[in-house]
């Protein structure tokens, strides 16, 4: 199988690496808040909060989920208590620690400079999926230590949590076809699908041991399928900027601020170029 189809998600791509990263992005940015909110009384973490671990739960599983539990304190923290003065500048360190973890990143920081409120909205949601897929990275972390525990569990929950993640992707995106399916509602011949996916110019990824071909992406006439137009330039820009075939998924699905609505809307309207520029901008790539 070519590695174009390798599943290409944050946490599979780095790791008890991106594990680890994702801690130390938190931690960051809690102790940021923290400095933000001196004196006034607000504290980062609620008192009298706890992790409970399930009996299951691995080292790599225990430290995210720890870590999961602050990261959303941060977060209501940022909507219900926003910092005026001074410390308005540790806040925004602290926010742009988080954006880091996700491909929206740049975005984000440019919409936080006219509309913090909003800013803060989208990182919340952009950073719900985040957190999913790290702990998911942690099960696929703790299962080589299981396994050397001598546990039988691995093979069951390896992947267990990102496939959670995904599979509400792809519902959201009106379901997949497979590729020997969507070749034939084209008519094309599966290789030449293949070969679409393959260079950008069409979305698939794997699920599972299959590859898998997001019906969002499809224009339908008199029974026959096409790939709608720009699609190819999206999904072409994500594998420049290595964000992947997941990424790009959850850019044409969520609402997007630059268009006012999601982007395979704006697509489905005949809005290429502003689409284009919008996901240039979700990936920072005019920045400076």
């Amino acid at each position: 199988m070519s590695d174009v189809f390798e599943i290409e998600s944050t946490f599979e791509a780095h790791g008890v690496k991106g594990v680890t990263q994702f801690v130390r992005q938190i931690e960051g940015a809690a102790a940021f808040l923290t400095a933000a909110h001196a004196g006034d009384g607000v504290r980062v973490l609620a008192p009298g909060t706890s992790n409970r671990r399930s009996r299951d739960d691995g080292l790599y599983t225990l430290v995210v989920k720890a870590s999961g539990t602050r990261l959303r304190r941060i977060l209501t923290i940022f909507s219900e208590h926003p910092v005026q003065g001074p410390g308005m500048a540790a806040e925004f360190e602290a926010f742009r620690m988080l954006s880091e973890l996700t491909p929206a990143g740049p975005k984000l920081l440019a919409l936080a400079s006219w509309d913090r409120r909003r800013a803060y909205e989208e990182l919340a949601r952009h950073m719900d999926l985040v957190r999913q897929q790290f702990e998911a990275a942690a099960v696929l972390a703790d299962a080589p230590l299981a396994v050397s525990a001598g546990s039988r569990r691995a093979d069951v929950e390896d992947g267990a949590r990102f496939a959670t993640v995904r599979d509400a992707l792809l519902v959201r995106a009106g379901g997949t076809l497979s590729l020997t399916e969507a070749a034939g509602r084209m008519g094309v011949s599966r290789q030449a699908l293949h070969k679409r996916i393959a260079s950008g110019g069409a979305l698939g990824m794997m699920s599972g041991s299959e590859i898998v071909v997001p019906r969002a992406q499809f224009a339908e006439s008199a029974g026959r399928l096409s790939i709608l137009p720009g699609i190819n330039k999206v999904v072409k820009l994500f594998k420049e900027a290595q964000a992947g075939a997941w990424a790009a998924l959850q850019f044409l699905l969520d609402p997007d601020p630059n268009l006012n609505r999601a982007p395979i809307e704006a697509l489905k309207a005949g809005e290429v170029t502003e689409t284009v520029l919008a996901a240039r901008a979700h990936l920072g790539m005019d920045e400076e």
